[in-house]
């Protein structure tokens, strides 16, 4: 009798674990995939501006000693606690403004 209970609940048991696999492969997978998808999009669209940045601005420094931005040859700067993360083309012409 406990060998027919064992077997009953072995089959049960695989059962369900199959179940849930295939729940997690429609559910749970989808929704990883699709969150990566947006989490590089927005990778691509920040480097993008970044890469705005550095083409118009090329004489804009930043100091990771003492967190300020400045102008290469320059003597104001501006914290970088000031700024938003990520950093957008408008913050930069704002920051370059307030640099001049």
């Amino acid at each position: 009798m406990a060998a027919v209970m064992g077997a009953a609940l072995g089959f049960a048991g695989r059962a369900i674990g199959r179940r849930m696999m295939k729940a997690f492969e429609d559910k749970v997978v989808p929704a990883v995939q699709a969150r990566a998808g947006l989490a590089e999009q927005q990778f691509e669209q920040e480097k993008g501006e970044q890469d705005a940045i550095v083409a118009r601005y090329p004489e804009l420094r930043g100091c990771t000693k003492d967190p300020v931005i400045f102008l290469d040859g320059g003597m104001r700067t501006v914290p970088v606690s000031e700024l938003r993360t990520p950093v957008t083309l408008g913050q930069a012409e704002w920051v370059v403004a307030r640099l001049r």
